[in-house]
Protein backbone atom coordinates (compact mmCIF):
# COMPACT_ATOMS: atom_id res chain seq x y z
CA UNK A 1 0.00 0.00 0.00
CA UNK A 2 3.10 2.50 0.88
CA UNK A 3 4.53 1.61 -2.62
CA UNK A 4 0.82 2.64 -4.48
CA UNK A 5 0.80 5.49 -2.06
CA UNK A 6 4.03 6.60 -3.15
CA UNK A 7 3.58 6.42 -6.43
CA UNK A 8 0.30 7.96 -6.79
CA UNK A 9 1.67 11.02 -4.94
CA UNK A 10 4.74 11.60 -7.50
CA UNK A 11 2.25 11.05 -10.45
CA UNK A 12 -0.60 13.77 -8.70
CA UNK A 13 1.45 16.45 -9.25
CA UNK A 14 2.75 15.48 -12.99
CA UNK A 15 -0.82 14.84 -13.89
CA UNK A 16 -1.73 17.90 -13.05
CA UNK A 17 0.40 19.83 -15.51
CA UNK A 18 -0.80 17.48 -18.34
CA UNK A 19 -4.32 18.89 -17.91
CA UNK A 20 -6.12 19.95 -20.50
CA UNK A 21 -6.92 23.83 -20.19
CA UNK A 22 -10.23 24.79 -22.58
CA UNK A 23 -11.40 28.30 -23.37
CA UNK A 24 -15.01 29.39 -23.46
CA UNK A 25 -16.90 32.15 -23.68
CA UNK A 26 -19.76 33.63 -21.00
CA UNK A 27 -22.22 30.79 -22.47
CA UNK A 28 -19.15 28.01 -21.82
CA UNK A 29 -19.15 27.58 -26.02
CA UNK A 30 -15.59 26.39 -26.57
CA UNK A 31 -13.62 29.06 -28.25
CA UNK A 32 -11.80 27.90 -31.09
CA UNK A 33 -8.11 29.23 -32.46
CA UNK A 34 -7.59 31.43 -29.64
CA UNK A 35 -3.96 33.16 -29.83
CA UNK A 36 -1.72 32.53 -26.83
CA UNK A 37 1.56 34.05 -26.33
CA UNK A 38 3.45 35.03 -23.27
CA UNK A 39 6.00 38.01 -21.63
CA UNK A 40 8.98 36.37 -22.68
CA UNK A 41 8.34 35.67 -26.54
CA UNK A 42 8.93 31.90 -26.22
CA UNK A 43 5.10 31.09 -26.68
CA UNK A 44 3.15 31.47 -30.00
CA UNK A 45 0.73 29.06 -30.33
CA UNK A 46 -3.53 28.62 -30.55
CA UNK A 47 -6.20 27.30 -28.86
CA UNK A 48 -7.48 23.89 -30.95
CA UNK A 49 -10.73 23.43 -33.16
CA UNK A 50 -12.15 22.59 -29.81
CA UNK A 51 -10.62 25.36 -27.76
CA UNK A 52 -8.21 23.48 -25.90
CA UNK A 53 -4.77 24.71 -24.94
CA UNK A 54 -2.46 21.48 -25.76
CA UNK A 55 -0.67 20.19 -23.27
CA UNK A 56 3.23 20.68 -24.45
CA UNK A 57 2.27 24.49 -25.34
CA UNK A 58 3.27 26.00 -22.10
CA UNK A 59 6.42 23.65 -21.56
CA UNK A 60 8.99 26.15 -22.55
CA UNK A 61 8.03 29.22 -20.34
CA UNK A 62 8.26 29.68 -16.42
CA UNK A 63 5.95 29.66 -13.46
CA UNK A 64 6.06 33.77 -13.79
CA UNK A 65 5.87 34.17 -17.23
CA UNK A 66 2.51 35.66 -17.84
CA UNK A 67 0.35 33.98 -20.65
CA UNK A 68 -1.55 36.20 -23.15
CA UNK A 69 -4.99 35.24 -24.58
CA UNK A 70 -6.43 37.23 -27.66
CA UNK A 71 -8.50 36.59 -30.14
CA UNK A 72 -10.44 39.45 -32.01
CA UNK A 73 -14.18 38.35 -31.49
CA UNK A 74 -12.77 38.82 -27.60
CA UNK A 75 -11.39 41.21 -24.83
CA UNK A 76 -8.01 40.20 -24.05
CA UNK A 77 -7.13 38.25 -20.70
CA UNK A 78 -3.40 37.66 -19.14
CA UNK A 79 -2.88 34.97 -16.62
CA UNK A 80 0.21 33.80 -15.15
CA UNK A 81 1.18 30.01 -15.99
CA UNK A 82 1.65 28.96 -12.11
CA UNK A 83 -2.08 30.30 -11.58
CA UNK A 84 -2.90 28.38 -15.05
CA UNK A 85 -1.99 25.04 -13.90
CA UNK A 86 -5.31 25.28 -11.13
CA UNK A 87 -7.58 25.47 -13.47
CA UNK A 88 -9.53 23.20 -16.29
CA UNK A 89 -11.36 26.38 -17.85
CA UNK A 90 -10.69 29.80 -19.19
CA UNK A 91 -13.53 32.21 -19.61
CA UNK A 92 -13.48 35.44 -21.91
CA UNK A 93 -15.62 37.62 -22.16
CA UNK A 94 -17.12 38.97 -25.61
CA UNK A 95 -15.47 41.98 -27.31
CA UNK A 96 -18.37 44.30 -28.16
CA UNK A 97 -17.58 46.79 -31.20
CA UNK A 98 -19.30 49.91 -31.99
CA UNK A 99 -19.00 49.85 -35.83
CA UNK A 100 -18.50 52.94 -37.85
CA UNK A 101 -19.79 53.32 -41.02
CA UNK A 102 -17.50 52.03 -43.76
CA UNK A 103 -17.59 54.95 -45.99
CA UNK A 104 -18.43 53.69 -49.59
CA UNK A 105 -18.56 56.41 -51.48
CA UNK A 106 -21.59 56.34 -54.05
CA UNK A 107 -22.49 53.29 -56.02
CA UNK A 108 -21.00 50.48 -58.00
CA UNK A 109 -23.40 52.00 -61.24
CA UNK A 110 -20.88 52.58 -63.57
CA UNK A 111 -17.95 52.69 -61.64
CA UNK A 112 -15.15 50.21 -62.76
CA UNK A 113 -12.61 50.14 -59.44
CA UNK A 114 -13.15 49.21 -55.98
CA UNK A 115 -10.63 50.72 -53.87
CA UNK A 116 -9.68 49.72 -49.98
CA UNK A 117 -7.95 52.06 -47.80
CA UNK A 118 -6.31 50.37 -44.75
CA UNK A 119 -3.12 49.72 -42.16
CA UNK A 120 -1.27 46.45 -42.60
CA UNK A 121 0.88 45.14 -40.26
CA UNK A 122 3.48 41.45 -41.08
CA UNK A 123 5.90 40.01 -38.90
CA UNK A 124 8.10 36.83 -38.75
CA UNK A 125 9.95 34.80 -35.92
CA UNK A 126 12.38 32.54 -36.12
CA UNK A 127 12.76 29.97 -34.09
CA UNK A 128 10.35 32.06 -31.97
CA UNK A 129 12.42 34.99 -32.14
CA UNK A 130 10.88 38.11 -33.72
CA UNK A 131 13.30 38.89 -37.08
CA UNK A 132 11.50 41.19 -39.09
CA UNK A 133 8.64 43.38 -39.00
CA UNK A 134 6.96 45.45 -41.18
CA UNK A 135 3.61 47.68 -40.98
CA UNK A 136 2.49 50.51 -43.31
CA UNK A 137 -0.29 52.40 -44.81
CA UNK A 138 -1.65 50.99 -48.63
CA UNK A 139 -4.38 51.05 -51.05
CA UNK A 140 -5.88 48.01 -52.63
CA UNK A 141 -7.23 48.38 -55.76
CA UNK A 142 -9.74 46.11 -57.56
CA UNK A 143 -10.93 46.27 -61.37
CA UNK A 144 -14.46 45.06 -60.84
CA UNK A 145 -15.18 41.51 -62.22
CA UNK A 146 -11.62 40.59 -61.90
CA UNK A 147 -9.77 38.53 -59.32
CA UNK A 148 -6.68 40.50 -58.59
CA UNK A 149 -5.48 43.14 -56.40
CA UNK A 150 -2.69 45.36 -57.10
CA UNK A 151 -1.20 47.76 -54.56
CA UNK A 152 -0.46 51.85 -53.92
CA UNK A 153 1.97 52.08 -50.87
CA UNK A 154 1.54 55.40 -48.83
CA UNK A 155 4.08 55.04 -46.29
CA UNK A 156 5.43 52.17 -44.38
CA UNK A 157 8.05 51.17 -41.33
CA UNK A 158 10.80 48.32 -41.71
CA UNK A 159 12.61 46.92 -38.42
CA UNK A 160 15.06 44.01 -38.32
CA UNK A 161 17.21 42.20 -36.06
CA UNK A 162 20.11 42.86 -37.33
CA UNK A 163 21.83 40.34 -35.25
CA UNK A 164 19.90 37.30 -35.98
CA UNK A 165 19.62 38.45 -39.79
CA UNK A 166 24.01 38.69 -39.71
CA UNK A 167 23.70 35.12 -38.03
CA UNK A 168 21.89 33.60 -40.47
CA UNK A 169 23.88 31.20 -42.98
CA UNK A 170 23.14 33.05 -46.80
CA UNK A 171 23.76 30.14 -49.39
CA UNK A 172 23.87 30.94 -52.93
CA UNK A 173 20.91 28.83 -53.82
CA UNK A 174 18.15 28.31 -50.94
CA UNK A 175 14.36 29.78 -50.19
CA UNK A 176 14.37 32.43 -48.27
CA UNK A 177 10.80 33.86 -45.95
CA UNK A 178 10.33 37.76 -45.79
CA UNK A 179 7.33 39.31 -44.56
CA UNK A 180 5.65 41.48 -46.92
CA UNK A 181 2.77 43.78 -47.63
CA UNK A 182 -0.31 41.06 -47.22
CA UNK A 183 -2.12 39.66 -50.28
CA UNK A 184 -5.88 39.96 -50.85
CA UNK A 185 -6.00 36.38 -52.13
CA UNK A 186 -9.73 35.44 -53.65
CA UNK A 187 -8.73 32.06 -52.48
CA UNK A 188 -9.04 33.05 -48.96
CA UNK A 189 -12.84 34.01 -49.15
CA UNK A 190 -15.07 31.34 -48.06
CA UNK A 191 -17.13 30.69 -51.17
CA UNK A 192 -13.51 29.77 -53.21
CA UNK A 193 -11.84 27.81 -50.56
CA UNK A 194 -14.34 25.52 -49.52
CA UNK A 195 -14.91 24.85 -53.00
CA UNK A 196 -11.78 24.19 -54.06
CA UNK A 197 -10.89 21.88 -50.93
CA UNK A 198 -14.07 20.36 -50.94
CA UNK A 199 -15.30 21.32 -47.86
CA UNK A 200 -18.56 20.53 -45.93
CA UNK A 201 -20.66 23.23 -43.80
CA UNK A 202 -22.75 22.19 -41.47
CA UNK A 203 -24.90 24.24 -38.79
CA UNK A 204 -23.87 23.37 -35.06
CA UNK A 205 -26.34 24.61 -31.56
CA UNK A 206 -25.03 27.61 -31.50
CA UNK A 207 -26.05 28.49 -34.86
CA UNK A 208 -22.56 28.50 -36.02
CA UNK A 209 -21.43 27.10 -39.44
CA UNK A 210 -18.50 24.24 -39.00
CA UNK A 211 -16.54 23.74 -42.37
CA UNK A 212 -14.98 20.27 -42.02
CA UNK A 213 -13.29 18.00 -44.55
CA UNK A 214 -14.98 15.30 -46.28
CA UNK A 215 -13.82 12.84 -43.58
CA UNK A 216 -15.28 14.93 -41.03
CA UNK A 217 -11.99 16.45 -39.46
CA UNK A 218 -12.75 20.42 -38.24
CA UNK A 219 -10.87 23.17 -40.37
CA UNK A 220 -13.12 26.28 -39.53
CA UNK A 221 -15.94 28.03 -38.75
CA UNK A 222 -18.84 31.21 -39.68
CA UNK A 223 -19.83 32.89 -36.64
CA UNK A 224 -22.79 35.41 -37.53
CA UNK A 225 -23.53 38.43 -35.23
CA UNK A 226 -26.16 41.31 -36.32
CA UNK A 227 -23.46 43.90 -37.21
CA UNK A 228 -20.55 40.83 -38.44
CA UNK A 229 -19.50 37.64 -40.09
CA UNK A 230 -16.41 36.10 -38.64
CA UNK A 231 -14.69 33.77 -40.73
CA UNK A 232 -11.84 31.39 -39.63
CA UNK A 233 -9.62 28.62 -40.99
CA UNK A 234 -7.08 26.61 -38.92
CA UNK A 235 -5.87 23.94 -40.75
CA UNK A 236 -3.02 22.19 -38.43
CA UNK A 237 -2.30 19.05 -40.52
CA UNK A 238 1.11 18.59 -41.34
CA UNK A 239 2.04 18.33 -45.09
CA UNK A 240 4.18 16.26 -47.16
CA UNK A 241 7.80 17.82 -47.47
CA UNK A 242 8.52 20.22 -50.54
CA UNK A 243 11.92 20.63 -52.01
CA UNK A 244 13.33 23.45 -53.80
CA UNK A 245 16.41 25.05 -54.63
CA UNK A 246 18.52 22.72 -52.59
CA UNK A 247 15.86 23.77 -49.73
CA UNK A 248 13.27 21.74 -48.14
CA UNK A 249 9.91 23.26 -46.71
CA UNK A 250 7.56 21.70 -44.19
CA UNK A 251 4.01 23.56 -43.40
CA UNK A 252 2.77 22.74 -40.01
CA UNK A 253 0.06 24.93 -39.85
CA UNK A 254 -2.01 27.85 -41.52
CA UNK A 255 -4.70 29.93 -39.76
CA UNK A 256 -6.80 32.96 -41.52
CA UNK A 257 -9.59 35.19 -40.28
CA UNK A 258 -11.37 37.49 -41.98
CA UNK A 259 -14.26 39.75 -40.80
CA UNK A 260 -16.78 41.24 -42.70
CA UNK A 261 -19.79 43.70 -42.11
CA UNK A 262 -22.94 41.74 -41.49
CA UNK A 263 -25.03 43.00 -44.65
CA UNK A 264 -27.94 40.23 -44.08
CA UNK A 265 -27.50 38.93 -47.87
CA UNK A 266 -27.45 35.34 -47.35
CA UNK A 267 -25.37 32.52 -46.67
CA UNK A 268 -22.31 33.37 -45.18
CA UNK A 269 -20.31 30.86 -46.54
CA UNK A 270 -21.08 31.89 -50.14
CA UNK A 271 -19.15 35.11 -49.61
CA UNK A 272 -17.15 35.75 -52.30
CA UNK A 273 -15.71 39.33 -52.31
CA UNK A 274 -13.96 41.65 -50.32
CA UNK A 275 -16.13 44.08 -50.41
CA UNK A 276 -17.44 44.50 -46.91
CA UNK A 277 -14.05 42.96 -45.16
CA UNK A 278 -13.35 44.58 -42.06
CA UNK A 279 -10.36 42.53 -40.97
CA UNK A 280 -8.23 40.52 -42.13
CA UNK A 281 -5.48 38.24 -40.58
CA UNK A 282 -3.00 35.43 -41.89
CA UNK A 283 -0.83 33.38 -40.57
CA UNK A 284 1.39 29.66 -41.00
CA UNK A 285 3.90 27.90 -39.66
CA UNK A 286 6.91 25.99 -41.50
CA UNK A 287 10.01 24.52 -40.73
CA UNK A 288 12.96 24.61 -43.36
CA UNK A 289 16.22 22.97 -43.72
CA UNK A 290 19.17 23.54 -46.78
CA UNK A 291 20.90 20.68 -48.18
CA UNK A 292 24.04 21.92 -45.93
CA UNK A 293 21.66 22.70 -42.51
CA UNK A 294 21.85 20.33 -40.00
CA UNK A 295 19.07 21.77 -37.99
CA UNK A 296 15.72 22.56 -39.21
CA UNK A 297 14.28 26.90 -38.33
CA UNK A 298 10.93 26.99 -37.28
CA UNK A 299 9.45 30.11 -38.92
CA UNK A 300 5.92 31.69 -37.62
CA UNK A 301 4.23 34.29 -39.72
CA UNK A 302 1.80 36.68 -39.45
CA UNK A 303 0.07 39.17 -41.68
CA UNK A 304 -2.96 41.70 -40.42
CA UNK A 305 -5.00 44.42 -42.74
CA UNK A 306 -7.42 46.78 -41.11
CA UNK A 307 -9.93 48.63 -43.12
CA UNK A 308 -10.51 52.34 -43.03
CA UNK A 309 -12.22 53.15 -45.83
CA UNK A 310 -13.89 51.27 -49.23
CA UNK A 311 -15.20 53.39 -52.08
CA UNK A 312 -16.19 52.68 -55.81
CA UNK A 313 -14.12 54.86 -58.61
CA UNK A 314 -14.80 55.29 -62.12
CA UNK A 315 -11.42 55.88 -63.15
CA UNK A 316 -7.85 55.60 -61.39
CA UNK A 317 -4.10 56.35 -61.64
CA UNK A 318 -2.57 52.66 -63.14
CA UNK A 319 0.64 54.45 -62.56
CA UNK A 320 0.17 54.58 -58.75
CA UNK A 321 -0.77 50.79 -58.20
CA UNK A 322 1.90 47.81 -58.78
CA UNK A 323 1.22 44.18 -58.68
CA UNK A 324 4.30 43.74 -56.46
CA UNK A 325 3.91 43.41 -52.72
CA UNK A 326 7.45 42.73 -51.68
CA UNK A 327 8.84 44.70 -49.33
CA UNK A 328 11.40 48.41 -50.15
CA UNK A 329 14.80 48.21 -48.58
CA UNK A 330 13.75 51.07 -46.26
CA UNK A 331 11.35 52.85 -43.82
CA UNK A 332 9.03 55.97 -45.78
CA UNK A 333 6.36 57.92 -43.92
CA UNK A 334 5.92 61.43 -42.71
CA UNK A 335 3.98 60.49 -40.06
CA UNK A 336 3.37 57.92 -36.91
CA UNK A 337 0.55 55.93 -38.75
CA UNK A 338 0.76 53.15 -36.34
CA UNK A 339 -0.96 55.54 -33.82
CA UNK A 340 -4.09 56.15 -35.89
CA UNK A 341 -5.52 53.84 -37.80
CA UNK A 342 -8.96 54.65 -38.20
CA UNK A 343 -10.50 50.52 -37.94
CA UNK A 344 -11.79 49.43 -34.52
CA UNK A 345 -10.20 46.19 -35.13
CA UNK A 346 -6.76 47.52 -35.19
CA UNK A 347 -4.72 47.20 -31.95
CA UNK A 348 -1.15 48.48 -31.20
CA UNK A 349 1.34 45.97 -31.46
CA UNK A 350 2.83 44.90 -27.98
CA UNK A 351 6.03 46.69 -27.11
CA UNK A 352 7.94 43.06 -26.30
CA UNK A 353 7.61 42.12 -29.72
CA UNK A 354 9.75 45.07 -30.90
CA UNK A 355 12.18 44.01 -28.17
CA UNK A 356 15.75 44.65 -30.46
CA UNK A 357 14.74 45.08 -33.52
CA UNK A 358 16.27 48.42 -35.11
CA UNK A 359 14.77 50.70 -38.25
CA UNK A 360 15.71 50.38 -41.59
Amino acid sequence: MRLILFIFFILAPFNALLAQVIIVDSNKKPIAYVHISSSNSNLDALTDAEGFIKSEVLKNITETDTVYFSHVSYKPLNILKKDIQSIDTIVLLNQEYNLKDVNVIDTIDKKNFFVMDACYRSYQLNNDSMIYYRDGKVDYINKIGKQKYDIKRKMGRILTNRKMEASMKHRQIAIIFYPSVPSLFYGYLPAYYIKKNKLKTTLNEYGDTIITTQDGYKVGNIKSTPNLIIYSIHDDRVQEPKKALKTEVIFRAEEFILIFKNTENGNPAAINKFDNLLYFKHSYELKYKHDKDRQYTKVNSVSEIFVENTQFKKTINKNEYKDRYGMPQKSNYSSEFWNNCNCEFYYSTPAKLLRGLTEG
